[in-house]
């Protein structure tokens, strides 16, 4: 990787944390799956991330897919980013991340209520 595509990949990054500042911020965590062929069924079909099932918050989690979703007062601008984290006992550690996505109102309520979060 080039210092110029690590310094846009910076710049973008950074345009999008001023994007989301201010907004509400909620993490949860699913269940792991195939992290390559999850990412790019969700860019297909956003409506993938429904088959998802959230971890138990009382168990341990060695793998599990992390979700940080941002959203408005009124919920008409969502977005989210995932991450996969293998967890051993030391420590956590973030094995990919997704680039943010934007989710439609209806789909970011019904993905929140799976959790017991109703909007």
């Amino acid at each position: 990787m080039s210092l110029f595509s690590r310094l846009s990949a910076n710049k973008e990054k950074r345009d999008f944390l001023r994007r989301v500042d201010g907004m509400k911020m909620r993490e949860v965590n699913f269940v792991a799956t195939e992290w390559d062929s999850f990412i790019a069924s969700f860019e297909h079909n956003p409506e993938v991330i429904m088959t998802l099932s959230p971890v138990n918050y009382y168990a341990l989690k060695k793998e599990y897919i992390g979700a940080t979703c941002w959203s408005d007062g009124e919920c008409s601008e969502n977005y989210i980013v995932f991450r996969y984290v293998k967890d051993d006992i030391k420590s956590e550690k973030i094995v990919a991340e997704s680039k943010p996505y934007t989710l439609e109102c209806s789909l970011f309520k019904r993905m929140m209520s799976k959790f017991g979060i109703m909007l």
